[in-house]
């Protein structure tokens, strides 16, 4: 049975963010090898891997052998350091690329940016962009961060989250006009 998982930021190739954000590793390559380590730990090939933005800010060279080493259905949501166009996303070896945030199983927001979403809405808002900054809380009643930070570098099953949110999910079924 496939499951599906969640990230975001894992800025492979990016320099810069293992200092901006004190990643534990020594250099881009040392980061790229154990996230892709850790999320091919959780995510197998039947699995679906849903990326919330920069993914990676290699050259093309770089970053298109890089996507085929990661396990999974791999979806992106494209963050603001994700500069490549769509059709070459798809080409580095995603299967599916948004430009805007998704909507996912009816209930999920998949963004970027966290967006505004609030405790009484029906919604869940699943974001990256922010990593490790403390005006956000990982868990909260609108929304859950999966900035690559936040969970030591692995994905985020969407049970977990499901299971998490489950009073919103009841709530969210209770305001649908097509649930029977």
């Amino acid at each position: 049975m496939s499951k599906t998982w969640f990230t975001a930021d894992p800025h492979f190739f990016h320099a810069n963010i293992i200092k901006y954000e004190n990643r534990p590793f020594e250099n881009t390559e040392e980061m790229n090898k154990e996230i892709i380590k850790r999320f091919n730990s959780k995510v197998k090939r039947q699995d679906k891997l849903i990326i919330a933005g920069d993914f990676g800010l290699g050259s093309w060279e770089q970053l298109t052998p890089l996507v085929s080493q990661i396990n999974g259905h791999k979806i992106l949501v494209m963050g603001n350091h994700d500069k490549k166009n769509i059709a070459m996303w798809m080409e580095a070896g995603f299967a599916e690329v948004y430009r805007y945030p998704i909507i996912f199983k009816d209930f999920l927001m998949v963004s970027h940016n966290p967006l505004y979403v609030n405790e009484n809405m029906p919604y869940v808002n699943i974001f990256g962009h922010v990593h490790s900054h403390p005006s956000y809380e990982t868990w909260s009643r609108a929304g859950v961060c999966v900035s690559v930070e936040r969970h030591n570098y692995y994905p985020v099953n969407f049970e977990d989250i499901m299971e998490y949110f489950s009073g919103k999910v009841e709530r969210k079924k209770l305001h649908d006009p097509h649930h029977n």
